[in-house]
């Protein structure tokens, strides 16, 4: 299962970090070269970081807590696409400094596909080629996912043209270092710099010109809408492939609801009270009623605390127990009835809206309680869950 496809965003976060491992990687690499091999790697490093952090700067203002997956993958893929770009300008060939490198990067970095891969996409259509076209690849005509997000989250800023120049003229210089580490002529490279300004600076135009509905930055889609996906995959699954023996949806749908909401919200640093009253609000909004052995459940008692000794204090905790459960109840049933049914696919699409459910809830509740945690625990919440299935 391809986890970060399932999460489909990241935090700015994890692309610093990742930067920061190469960073590392490439000068401590560069610190055994000569001078002038030396400066072409600091500076090659030091504008794709510039590069870097310019996009997330962009995105940090379209949205604080979270980006898009499209965002962070391409984020780590630009410098790849300077190394091809350069490389096919000076005929394949590989000077020993830019194989270094390539080789500090591709050692901290995953792009999907190893340096040989991409050495390889230079001559053959084959699937690396293909990935960083369709992500960071950008002509007159065509513009990647990176691209394409990129602008949606400047367009949501109301962005001038300030961040485009700054990514621009890092990406220059980064590439201009790279190819000077090799054997291409001046004039080549400065001709596809020329050609990389004008396609982005031309593409930005016409991602504007998409109708509204094709540019709204990610994050604005409803959680209701996420949910409404979740339920719908779910119950198209069990009506497919379900056996009898099979957990019945609708007992286990509304205490999976109410486990995924309330994990969520217990990684928060508010009081018992206060997430028992948090889990009420989600419940009633989204009309979930969790009915277990003939008892309604509110949300303040799925988070209700006794010591008493009480038979009450036992089936509250063994129903909060359960409920700490589903999603990995849920999630293992989704696998399998995705196998049946032939739909693999449908178990990543099922997580990935409970992603998007819950990072939209968490961005309200980030602006509501900011004090308290939430902005950063989606991610961590589910990947803690998914790590328990393997």
């Amino acid at each position: 299962m391809d986890i970060s496809k399932a999460l489909a965003f990241a935090t700015v976060m994890d692309i610093q970090d990742g930067y920061r491992a190469v960073e590392e990687r490439v000068k401590l690499e560069a610190s055994k070269q000569e001078v002038h091999t030396q400066i072409c790697f600091e500076e090659f490093i030091d504008s794709s970081v510039r590069l870097m952090e310019e996009v997330c700067k962009v995105c940090e203002q379209a949205n604080p807590y979270l980006v898009p997956v499209e965002i962070a993958d391409g984020s780590f893929m630009l410098p790849v696409y300077i190394f091809m770009m350069v490389l096919r300008a000076q005929g394949g060939h590989i000077s020993s400094g830019q194989s270094l490198i390539m080789d500090a990067y591709f050692e901290k970095i995953n792009v999907g596909f190893s340096k040989r891969e991409m050495i390889e996409a230079l001559s053959n259509n084959n699937d690396a080629r293909q990935r960083v076209r369709d992500i960071v690849g950008i002509t007159n005509n065509f513009a990647g996912t990176f691209w394409v997000t990129l602008f949606k989250a400047m367009y949501a800023i109301k962005s001038n043209e300030e961040p485009l120049n700054t990514l621009i003229e890092n990406f220059t210089i980064a590439t201009m270092r790279f190819a000077v580490l090799g054997e291409t002529q001046n004039q080549v490279i400065i001709t596809v710099c020329e050609k990389f300004e004008y396609a982005v600076l031309r593409q930005v135009i016409e991602c504007k010109k998409l109708p509204a509905r094709l540019i709204d930055y990610f994050g604005e889609v409803a959680p209701g809408e996420h949910l409404i996906r979740i339920a719908d995959i779910a119950f198209d699954l069990y009506d497919t492939a379900g056996e009898p023996k099979d957990p019945d949806m609708e007992q286990t749908f509304p205490l999976f609801f109410a486990g995924l909401v309330r994990g969520l919200i217990d990684m928060s640093s508010l009081s018992e009270k206060d997430k028992g009253l948090l889990l009420e609000r989600f419940l009633q909004r989204y009309d979930i009623e969790v009915i277990f052995a003939g008892i309604n459940y509110s949300g303040i008692m799925l988070f209700l605390k006794l010591n008493d000794g009480s038979s009450r204090q036992k089936l509250l905790t063994n129903m909060q127990e359960l409920i700490s459960r589903m999603m990995q109840i849920m999630f293992q049933l989704i696998m399998m009835l995705s196998i049946r049914a032939d739909k693999k696919n449908e178990t990543t699409a099922f997580i990935s809206a409970c992603a998007g459910f819950l990072y939209g809830i968490e961005k309200e509740l980030a602006i509501e309680y900011p004090q308290y945690g939430f902005g950063r625990l989606t991610s961590t919440y589910i990947s803690n869950e998914l790590a328990k299935l393997t």
